[in-house]
């Protein structure tokens, strides 16, 4: 079943700047990040879950690491 999605601005952490985020309407916030934005906001990273990520194309990749537990603002909320 296809999932709408939605562009929004979002800030991660405590950091000053937004970033991009598509938010899928699920139990879920998936963000992807570069290397440098994570090595800046220091958060914890899990590399043992197992996570791929699939495009619509239905193409997959290795999803390097999850951060959870890492607060995310967006809007007002």
């Amino acid at each position: 079943m296809a999932r709408a999605t939605t562009k929004t601005l979002v800030k991660i952490g405590e950091k000053k700047e937004t970033v991009v985020a598509l938010i899928d309407h699920g139990s879920e916030i998936h963000l992807n990040m570069s290397t440098e934005f994570y090595k800046q906001g220091r958060w914890p990273i899990n590399t043992n879950h197992g996570w791929k990520i699939r495009a619509a194309t239905k193409a997959t990749e290795d999803l390097y690491g999850a951060c959870p537990n890492v607060k995310v603002t967006i809007g007002d909320v």
